[in-house]
């Protein structure tokens, strides 16, 4: 058998995780090439509605199971969750215009674990969560370049919660 020693395919992640990867990859190569420049977007928690592998997923099949959602920090520890809409439309508006090296994301709403527990409480009655009183990561992040493009989150988790936890 005679066999070339390259790789001359491209793999196909199975999962969002390797989705996330080789997206990573490919824009670093791009990058590398001069095909375009590298920027960097961060963003809170990430939620779509129906997705198994969301933080809300998650924390219903602990409350199944009688385990406690463990939690940096305490009920006034700020958090944020970002609709994965919002990203697409966020990076949708973008395409093709200049941007900081580095962009931050997130709805901008004043939401506390605290209201994240009460949240969980009607989503899953039983729900448990223990907090580390710990400084943790927050997740609300300052400052953006979504500003200049008139770029705002139209979604609301707290809002919208029906449908987060796709337990099955």
């Amino acid at each position: 058998v005679n066999q070339a020693c390259g790789e001359d395919e491209s793999p196909l992640p199975d999962s969002s995780d390797g989705h996330l990867i080789k997206t990573a990859e490919d824009c670093l190569l791009a990058q590398a090439s001069g095909i375009m420049e590298l920027n960097f977007i961060r963003v809170t928690s990430l939620y779509e509605p129906g997705s198994q592998d969301s933080f809300f997923s998650h924390a219903v099949s602990l409350a199944r199971t009688e385990t406690p959602l463990a939690l940096e920090g305490n009920q006034e520890t700020p958090c944020d969750f970002l609709h994965a809409d919002d990203l697409a439309i966020y990076l949708n508006l973008t395409l093709g215009c200049p941007m900081a090296k580095i962009s931050h994301l997130s709805s901008g709403r004043g939401y506390t674990y605290g209201d994240l527990e009460n949240l969980l409480q009607k989503l899953s009655p039983g729900m448990h969560v223990s907090y580390s009183h710990r400084e943790g990561r927050t997740g609300r992040l300052q400052g953006s370049s979504a500003r200049s493009t008139d770029w705002f989150a139209r979604h609301d988790v707290f809002l919208e919660s029906e449908g987060l936890c796709a337990i099955t």
